[in-house]
């Protein structure tokens, strides 16, 4: 062994003593593992948080400064069952939550918590861009 080596030793037992001199080494290489476990935690759930609190809108329709957004959330209101997906109605500064329901005969029928029913054809509505 060298002088080197000898004298590292000798350090290393008087700081820790007769017990392994690596141990204080792994230490410092599992914190940055776990730093990234963490980190990589974390980022995972901001994705499924964001994914469960925005709903994608599926397709909107406006006419007269109202504007309906069908979204492929669930329905939220506890007054509507048969009524599956979530649709929001905004006219002015207002927005009113509600649910609908596509109708086979070709029309969009639609719940609001101020207990509006809408029935609006199919062809008015537009698919939102990226749904």
């Amino acid at each position: 062994m060298s002088e080197y080596t000898e004298w590292f030793e000798e350090k290393m037992k008087a700081q820790f003593g007769d017990s392994d001199p690596v141990l204080p080494h792994k230490r410092l290489i599992v914190l940055p593992w776990l730093l990234w476990a963490a980190f990589i935690g974390f980022a995972v759930g901001c994705v499924f948080y964001v994914s469960r609190v925005e709903a994608v809108p599926v397709a909107e329709a406006s006419a007269d400064g109202a504007k309906i957004v069908l979204t492929d959330e669930d329905c939220k209101l506890d007054a509507i069952s048969n009524l599956k997906k979530r649709a929001t109605w905004s006219e002015k500064d207002r927005v009113y939550e509600g649910c609908y329901g596509i109708h086979p005969d070709g029309f969009v029928l639609a719940y609001f918590a101020d207990k509006t029913v809408v029935v609006i054809p199919v062809y008015l509505f537009k698919r939102v861009s990226g749904a």
